[in-house]
């Protein structure tokens, strides 16, 4: 279950489909996906495509996602396998708070413990700050205001490129750090 706040619903559902069938959105046609799909089954020897992204858009709050998540459950029988959020960042709860990095922290505060109490891994993005994004490398020490979020989570994942990296003839590069692995 996939909730976007800045891209569209169909911007999502292209990424997640191009990533299936690893094809760069420059390789492949809107129109073509079905073919495409036809032909990742038929080289995989894959009868059908086993999975089930929903994808939502639009203002959400806490009290919003957890009844999404239950309906779900009415529906389904079960819980999602992983909750996307894209960005806690943009779900900060009402209220006054003295620095922006303690709105941040109740909302991972708050999303880690409807985790838990659900028992649905969430994964999410965060913004960097503009020296990280410049110098393209990613570190905790480089999350901005809000290193407390980064305390709430069991992994953080920094991505990052340079403008060279943007650029690379075969597509542009994207660098992966481990910030942080709790478990």
């Amino acid at each position: 279950l996939y909730y976007t706040f800045e891209l569209t619903r169909e911007q999502i559902l292209t990424r997640i489909t191009l990533g299936c069938l690893e094809k760069g959105l420059f390789d492949l046609k809107l129109e073509d996906m079905d073919k495409e799909w036809a032909r990742a089954a038929q080289s995989r020897h894959v009868t059908e495509f086993k999975g089930d992204y929903q994808v939502r858009e639009g203002p959400l709050d806490f009290p919003k996602l957890e009844d999404d998540l239950d309906r779900w459950r009415e529906e389904r029988g079960a819980y999602p396998d992983v909750l996307l959020i894209d960005s806690i960042d943009d779900m900060v709860p009402p209220g006054r708070f003295d620095q922006e990095w303690q709105g941040l922290k109740q909302s991972y505060r708050r999303m880690r413990t409807l985790a838990q109490q659900r028992k649905v891994p969430v994964w999410s993005s965060s913004q960097m700050t503009k020296e990280a994004v410049d110098n393209g490398r990613a570190s905790l020490k480089k999350i901005g205001g809000a290193y407390a979020k980064a305390t709430l989570c069991h992994y953080v994942l920094g991505l990052a490129q340079t403008p060279e990296e943007k650029t690379e003839p075969g597509g542009p590069l994207l660098n992966t750090f481990v910030l942080k692995d709790s478990v």
